[in-house]
């Protein structure tokens, strides 16, 4: 009977930390996702010498190329963001905020701080995309 209730205790005490873990494991992953696509839409417009545009959605992200977000996306990936967001990369790898429902229009305001958020369960996290720079916090 000692066994089998010191066992209960550590299992009530484990179970909640495991889910916690599990679920900052999975907030991290999204993140990184998110991350990993805005790095390489800005990639993309430095290698391109062009622009390459990135939305983001509660369904996942795209990055296209040029500012046509009706052609086929060069990647995709399925960790969305809490609300739509835009960001045209230019050749300079600089981001300019603009609208991923308008195809072809160009963004004309330099991003100074955009924020994507993402939130898994009771936690969540904001990626910063900034002139010349883009982290999560």
């Amino acid at each position: 009977m000692v066994t089998l209730t010191v066992m209960a205790v550590l299992l009530g005490v484990a179970v909640p930390s495991f889910q916690d873990a599990i679920e900052s494991s999975r907030l991290s992953t999204r993140a990184n996702d998110l991350l990993r696509g805005l790095q390489t839409a800005r990639s993309e417009a430095i290698r391109r010498n062009g622009a390459v545009r990135f939305c983001s959605s509660s369904a996942g992200w795209n990055v296209y190329p040029g500012t046509d977000n009706t052609k086929a996306a060069l990647r995709s990936g399925t960790a969305g963001s809490s609300a739509d967001f835009c960001a045209d990369f230019r050749a300079n790898g600089l981001p300019y905020a603009c609208t991923c429902a308008t195809a072809g229009s160009t963004g004309t305001n330099p991003m100074t701080d955009g924020t994507l958020s993402v939130t898994v369960g009771s936690k969540s996290k904001t990626i910063h995309v900034k002139t010349g720079s883009i982290y999560v916090q």
